[in-house]
């Protein structure tokens, strides 16, 4: 203890739940992740932003349960996925000491196939994939992170629950490109990329020298900060984090089309 004990962040709160199928059946393996309402894990400005909307992440056990502890009191949305299924979110989990249990529904995933293409309409090979509902709320299973990819006919094939979706695809060279289908459909979904954009800032000190570790936010026409979805294909831009290297460079590429604001973080 420090001094009187005041002043200190205690990390002792808890969620816990089991996982089950739509028959009643335990869902062991699946990955159940406490995420800060509002924040997105796929989709981020650098690397460093994940881990501050991550309140805590657990996989259950053979009879479906699962615990995650050691959390800050707050409430969290939980989102909840196993191979083989369709993603689940569960908004505005409190984290207490003596937690209820909290059970959660995964429903069989329906295969579909989605084909990428570019602005002429060619095959795009490599393209990450991904899943958000129809309120917006990120369905992606990031266990398997990059493992679907577009092929050389630029398609691919992956689970998700019914209902209307949204399905965006990620490629180096292009922008992001996304549709919305409903699932199951009457065909493959057809997602149309454009070519990408890229944006160098230059921050400079008040004798126009460069100014290295200056950060960085780059903000869209209404204002509202640009994150990137996360693959490895821009890995390297994200691990490069929000701030200005040491000639005073941010750099940002695979942008849309469109107008941009770069301010001082």
């Amino acid at each position: 203890m420090l001094g009187d004990g005041t002043n200190l962040l205690v990390r002792n709160k808890g969620i816990r739940g089991i996982v089950v199928d739509d028959e009643g059946k335990p869902v062991a393996g699946a990955t159940v992740t406490a995420v800060e309402p509002g924040k997105d894990l796929s989709r981020i400005t650098d690397l460093g932003s994940v881990m501050e909307s991550m309140g805590g992440q657990a996989f259950t056990d053979d009879e479906g349960r699962f615990s995650m502890g050691g959390m800050k009191a707050g409430t969290w949305n939980l989102q909840v996925q196993a191979q083989g299924y369709g993603s689940e979110v569960i908004p505005d989990v409190g984290s207490a000491d003596a937690a209820a249990e909290i059970r959660v529904t995964l429903k069989r995933g329906l295969e579909v196939t989605v084909r990428v293409v570019g602005p002429e309409g060619t095959p795009v090979r490599g393209a990450s994939l991904f899943l958000a509902d129809a309120e917006g709320r990120e369905l992606t299973n990031m266990r398997d992170f990059d493992m679907v990819r577009t092929g050389d006919d630029g398609r691919a094939v992956l689970r998700a629950p019914p209902g209307t979706l949204r399905f965006e695809a990620v490629a180096g060279g292009f922008a992001p490109g996304e549709t919305t289908a409903s699932v199951p459909g009457g065909g493959e979904v057809v997602i149309r990329m454009p070519k990408g954009a890229a944006l160098k800032v230059i921050v400079t000190g008040s004798g126009g020298s460069p100014l290295g570790g200056a950060g960085v936010e780059l903000l869209d026409a209404a204002g509202k900060p640009y994150g990137q979805r996360f693959s490895l294909d821009n890995i390297a831009d994200l691990m490069g984090g929000s701030a200005t290297g040491s000639d005073g460079a941010w750099y940002r590429k695979d942008l849309p089309a469109g107008s941009w604001r770069a301010s001082e973080a």
